[in-house]
C-alpha cells in the first residue's frame, strides 16, 4: 500500500491537486453512478454538449488522463460527493456511462467548494470572468489572504489582486442590473481594470457605449472612460444632493414605521 501511495503522489497528474489538499486517502475506480454531481457548486454555468461528447470519446480511446476528486465518505444518498472534475464526470455520465471513473478521495481542512474552485481555476480554458468570480468566492468564503491564494494557485500576488478587483466589479454591475450581462462576461481582466476605479453609473455608461458601438478593445475603454467620466460635484452641490437623499430616506423610514404599527395592531387583534 505504501508503494502504491508513493507512486500516486509522484504522478505528475496529481501535482495540482496535492498543492491544495492535506492528503490523498485512496485511489479508486468506480462507476459514475456512485458519484453525485452538483452543478450549483461548479465554476461554470453551462457546458457545450458537443465538447462533452468529444471528451467522452477521448476518454474511451485514450483513457482518463486526470483523476477526479471525491469525498472520503459517501453522503446520505449513498454516493460520493464530487469535489473537482465536474466536466470529466459529466462527459462520462452523458456519453460513456459504462466506463469506470478514475478518482482519488481527498481529505482537506479546506471547504469542499473552495477546493473545487482552487483546482479548477488553474485550467487554461476558463474565461477571465469565470476566474474572477471564482477567486472572489474563495476570498469571501475562506480565511485565505491574497498572498495565500497566490501561493496555492501558483500565480503572482498582482495577478490575484487584479482578478479579485475584477470579481468585485462584476458583482457590482450584475447587482445593479443595468448593464448587459453578456457584455460583462466578455470583458477581460485587463479591460475591467481600465474602469474598475470609476463610480458605478460611470461603469454602466461605458459598458452600454461598448455594446452600442461595438468597442471592446482596451484602448477604446480608456477613451470612453475619459469621455464618460462624470465631474465631481462642488461642495455646495454635494450638500444639496445629500440633503435631498436624506430627506427621501427619512420619508421612507416614516412610512415603514407607520406600516409596522398598522401590522402590529392587526396582529394584536388576531392573537
Amino acid at each position: 500500500m505504501a508503494k502504491q501511495l508513493k507512486r500516486i503522489f509522484s504522478d505528475p497528474e496529481f501535482k495540482s491537486a496535492n498543492s491544495h489538499f492535506d492528503g490523498i486517502q485512496q485511489y479508486l475506480s468506480l462507476p459514475i453512478q456512485d458519484i453525485e454531481l452538483n452543478l450549483s457548486k461548479n465554476i461554470r454555468d453551462t457546458y457545450d454538449d458537443s465538447l462533452l461528447e468529444e471528451l467522452a470519446n477521448s476518454i474511451q480511446e485514450n483513457g482518463q488522463l486526470e483523476p477526479v476528486g471525491i469525498s472520503p465518505d459517501r453522503n446520505r444518498n449513498g454516493k460520493f460527493d464530487l469535489i473537482y472534475g465536474y466536466r470529466r464526470c459529466l462527459a462520462i455520465k452523458k456519453y460513456a456511462p459504462q466506463l469506470s471513473v478514475k478518482a482519488v478521495t481527498v481529505i482537506s481542512k479546506t471547504d469542499d467548494d473552495t477546493i473545487q474552485l482552487l483546482e479548477n481555476i488553474q485550467r487554461e480554458d476558463l474565461t477571465d470572468y469565470e476566474i474572477a468570480k471564482a477567486l472572489l468566492i474563495i476570498k469571501e468564503k475562506s480565511n485565505l489572504r491574497n498572498e495565500d491564494i497566490a501561493k496555492k494557485i501558483h500565480k503572482s500576488l498582482d495577478w490575484v489582486k487584479k482578478r479579485i478587483i475584477h470579481g468585485k466589479s462584476i458583482n457590482q454591475l450584475e447587482e445593479h442590473g443595468k448593464a448587459n450581462p453578456e457584455t460583462i462576461k466578455k470583458l477581460t481582466t485587463h479591460q475591467m481594470s481600465q474602469i474598475s476605479s470609476l463610480e458605478l453609473n460611470e461603469k454602466v455608461a461605458i459598458l452600454n457605449s461598448t455594446e452600442k458601438d461595438g468597442n471592446t478593445k482596451v484602448n477604446d475603454l480608456k477613451t470612453l472612460r475619459d469621455k464618460k467620466k462624470i465631474p465631481k460635484l462642488q461642495p455646495k452641490e454635494l450638500i444639496k444632493k445629500l440633503k435631498l437623499e436624506k430627506s427621501k430616506l427619512e420619508k421612507q423610514i416614516k412610512s415603514a414605521n407607520l406600516r409596522i404599527k398598522q401590522i402590529n395592531k392587526k396582529l394584536n387583534k388576531l392573537t
